[in-house]
């Protein structure tokens, strides 16, 4: 059976896992794409880019970004909320703001 990956490559199902891994790291999504797997908007995917905080290539005037990167960027947004979050908890708690 064949099916057509979100960068528009065609491959065949029956691989061994390691070969997909790989494969599956090496697929690229265009900006559009990107912007929707992350939840952010395109301007805001394009800043990030722009900015050097996710690697991309160009494909004339399009934008492409690796699937491994984007998921990369993808956790290190996670983790950058997620220390943010702790940071406003530890202060609420500090300034008595929390809920008793």
């Amino acid at each position: 059976m064949e099916d057509v990956s979100t960068s528009g490559r065609r491959s065949t199902s029956g691989g061994s896992k390691p070969a997909e891994a790989d494969v599956a790291a090496d697929r690229e999504v265009n900006a559009n794409r990107a912007a929707t797997l992350l939840g952010v908007s395109r301007s805001f995917l394009v800043a990030a880019m722009d900015e050097g905080k996710l690697p991309y290539r160009k494909v004339g005037a399009r934008r492409r970004v690796r699937l491994a990167a984007l998921m990369d960027y993808k956790r290190a947004m996670e983790r950058d909320r997620a220390r943010a979050l702790d940071e406003l908890s530890a202060l609420d708690q500090e300034l008595g703001l929390g809920y008793e």
